[in-house]
């Protein structure tokens, strides 16, 4: 047996055959999620179309904002400016997102 058919049987057997209840009612409780059906596949560990919109556009956004995060200039303008921008690219990242308390 060649090592590419038993890797393969080795993913195919860790693969889930129904979608996760509680995985998809947390998910429910985030904001930003490109929710479709497929996409209650894939958080649940089944296989999926992963080059539907949905998906497409929602990794696309996230590229945009890792960027947009990765390259913030430090002329943009005072610290509090900056950091006000970086939690805004956060906020619109990761959904909810709160300054730590000092």
């Amino acid at each position: 047996m060649s090592a590419c058919v038993s890797s393969r049987d080795s993913i195919m057997s860790s693969v889930k055959e129904q979608k996760d209840a509680a995985i998809i009612e947390t998910a429910r409780t985030l904001r930003g999620t490109p929710w479709c059906d497929e996409y209650e596949k894939m958080i649940s560990g089944m296989l999926y179309d992963s080059l539907i919109p949905p998906l497409t556009n929602a990794r696309h956004e996230c590229r945009i904002l890792a960027h947009e995060y990765n390259t913030m200039p430090p002329t943009l303008g005072t610290a509090d400016e900056i950091a006000a921008s970086v939690s805004k690219i956060l906020k619109r990242w990761l959904g909810l997102w709160e300054k730590a308390s000092s």
